[in-house]
């Protein structure tokens, strides 16, 4: 019988060359191990929208980034013009985002500071800000693949790397 003997390394052990062979390599694992938590939390926070404002959108990403496919109002109330009824949720949203799980800080601050567009209804401006969420998730997502944010996910994470950066899988 051969015994074979392999040298194992600490992301922090490996030379400068072999830390970005590693940071190469792990870059897009990386960057779908945080995006799916971060997408998971995003959907949770515009759920919660949908629910307050009483709507519901088919957001929809495509090559030109995030657009609303449909988007209905489930409303039945139409006693208020779309901006006032537009005003009434975002009371409810600020009051009930001091008491729910899926109330992002991002989200609080588009909602506080989101300009009515008298042009579209109701139902669309609420699409428009889930949109407007959507792209800051997805430019803070995209982040994780900056060499910066691997080396920190890399240096959290359990791996055993040899000599070369290569990550060790036994």
């Amino acid at each position: 019988m051969k015994q074979i003997t392999i040298n194992l390394y600490h992301f922090s052990e490996l030379s400068e060359e072999s830390k970005q062979n590693a940071v190469k390599s792990l870059r897009q694992q990386c960057y779908e191990a945080n995006a799916e938590w971060t997408w998971e939390d995003a959907s949770g926070t515009t759920d919660f929208v949908e629910e307050v404002a009483d709507v519901w959108c088919d957001i929809q990403s495509g090559s030109h980034g995030f657009y609303c496919d449909h988007c209905h109002n489930k409303s039945e109330d139409y006693d208020l013009s779309y901006k006032e009824e537009f005003e009434q949720f975002r009371a409810d949203y600020l009051e009930q985002f001091k008491e729910s799980l899926w109330c992002d800080s991002t989200m609080k601050e588009i909602v506080e500071n989101w300009e009515f567009n008298e042009n579209e209804s109701y139902a669309s401006n609420i699409a428009d800000i889930i949109i407007a969420f959507c792209r800051i998730i997805d430019d803070e997502t995209l982040s994780y693949y900056e060499d910066d944010n691997v080396v920190e996910w890399i240096e959290t994470q359990d791996f055993d790397f040899y000599e070369d950066g290569r990550v060790y899988n036994g």
